[in-house]
């Protein structure tokens, strides 16, 4: 979590290629209202808790059955109680999963993250009543296999969701980012006991004792420290790990854990009654891919179009380059200044 030699380096080049800035699809309104009701449900699930994606997102859950974690309304029932959530029992792409050696493909093919995170001046703080949940300020972007995310909240689960070799972690963070309706990818990050974490030090105090109480919380540090040193990460398909378990996610499990104190795990853990996390779920022959230092941009690389790229300026537009529906520019375009994403060009909901 600390600031490393070449935190610099992946902040303020962090995405280039602004050909690659996200398109916004025509659709009709009815499309454009009910992909925003999906993506307003899933968010308030997976504890990819309530992002008020306009302000539909509370009103829109409130209308589906209550659930937990244990007893009769947990995981082995959440299919019976709302028939939208029929992924939950039938799914084939379920999250979360065990990684383990013997089911892992080396992938050097895989390229690395890139990230435009900015730092976090502001958050809202909400206890949901399954999870906290930590949203900052829009324009925190991510590009992963040619799209861009935007970064819309992150939340915790105790003990861990996914686990290595069988085993948890004591807790485990989730950074969730929408490309659309239908396009999330999610990053997880496990959370194990050692030194004080300073980042969840930050805003720890904020956290709402009572379900559905928002915390505000004020200050200034990196979202990007928050992620481990080392960025390479597990990578398959799956879905959200609450209800409506909708199989729309891309996950990306870091390989490297981060550290957490024990008075942190129990203030988080004192909130709610019992675990707060899903058990793991059948592969399904599902492929896990995990990648390798470098990847296939071999680097951080240099210039504009290295592997980062630059930070996207406040209101700035993309290049004037048509993109493609992954948001990559035309084969044979001159490769545009460097400039990425804003708020402007973030998808429609």
């Amino acid at each position: 979590m600390a600031r490393t030699p070449d935190h610099e380096s992946r902040t303020s080049g962090s995405v280039a290629r602004a050909e690659m800035a996200p398109r916004t699809k025509h659709r009709s309104s009815f499309g454009a209202v009910a992909s925003a009701v999906i993506l307003s449900i899933s968010l308030v699930g997976c504890g990819i808790g309530g992002v008020m994606l306009g302000e539909a997102t509370s009103a829109e859950v409130t209308k589906h059955a209550r659930w937990s974690y244990a007893g009769k309304d947990g995981p082995d029932r959440w299919a019976e109680l709302d028939p939208h959530w029929s992924a939950c029992s039938n799914g084939r792409t379920q999250s979360p999963i065990d990684i383990a050696p013997a089911k892992l493909l080396k992938a050097e093919w895989l390229e690395e993250l890139r990230f435009a995170y900015k730092d976090t001046k502001k958050l809202e703080v909400l206890n949901n009543g399954h999870t906290i949940q930590a949203t900052p300020e829009r324009g925190n972007w991510l590009n992963y296999d040619k799209v861009w995310y935007e970064l819309k909240q992150w939340h915790f689960h105790s003990p861990s969701e996914h686990t290595l070799v069988g085993m948890n972690t004591d807790m485990e963070v989730h950074f969730v980012h929408a490309a659309d309706a239908n396009r999330l990818a999610v990053i997880g990050v496990m959370l194990k006991i050692g030194p004080d974490n300073p980042i969840l030090d930050q805003f720890w105090d904020s956290m709402p004792a009572e379900e559905g109480k928002k915390g505000e919380w004020s200050g200034g540090f990196s979202i990007l420290d928050a992620l481990p040193d080392n960025r390479t990460f597990y990578t398959y398909k799956g879905s959200l790990t609450t209800p409506p378990c909708s199989e729309t996610v891309t996950w990306i499990v870091m390989k490297e854990p981060v550290t957490i104190s024990k008075s942190q795990v129990e203030k988080f853990k004192g909130l709610f009654k019992g675990n707060t996390n899903r058990p793991v779920q059948p592969l399904y022959g599902r492929v896990i891919s995990e990648s390798v230092p470098g990847g296939m941009d071999g680097g951080h690389g240099s210039g504009a179009a290295d592997a980062h790229g630059a930070e996207p300026a406040a209101g700035a537009k993309p290049a004037a380059v048509a993109a493609d529906s992954y948001g990559a520019a035309p084969a044979g375009a001159a490769a545009p200044a460097p400039s990425a994403p804003a708020a402007a060009a973030a998808p429609k909901y």
